[in-house]
């Protein structure tokens, strides 16, 4: 007999289970180790932040930048600035595997 799954109640699972030398380690929130982690972990809230309605707020004005609004000047500067902080993760995620 087949199940069916309904996709609706599927869950995922958040938090996660380790087990190093017999302990049974439970994380929700996996945190940096390293300098650069904490820098790429401060640049993605700092990106995070810049994207939420109060900073919308201050950049969401009747000017022109260069033709543009300068919400969607605003809007192509953090999507950009994302794309720079995923390339230095990965950078710095290549650098570790290799050491």
């Amino acid at each position: 007999m087949a199940t069916r799954r309904d996709t609706a109640m599927t869950a995922v699972v958040v938090s996660t289970s380790f087990h190093h030398d017999g302990y049974d380690m439970r994380r929700i929130f996996v945190l940096p180790t390293s300098w650069a982690g904490w820098g790429l972990f401060i640049a993605f809230v700092a990106l995070v932040l810049a994207g939420i309605w109060p900073v919308i707020g201050w950049v969401n004005r009747a000017t022109l930048v260069m033709g543009l609004p300068l919400l969607v000047v605003w809007s192509y500067v953090i999507m950009f600035a994302c794309v720079a902080v995923m390339l230095v993760g990965n950078r710095i995620v290549e650098r570790d595997d290799h050491e």
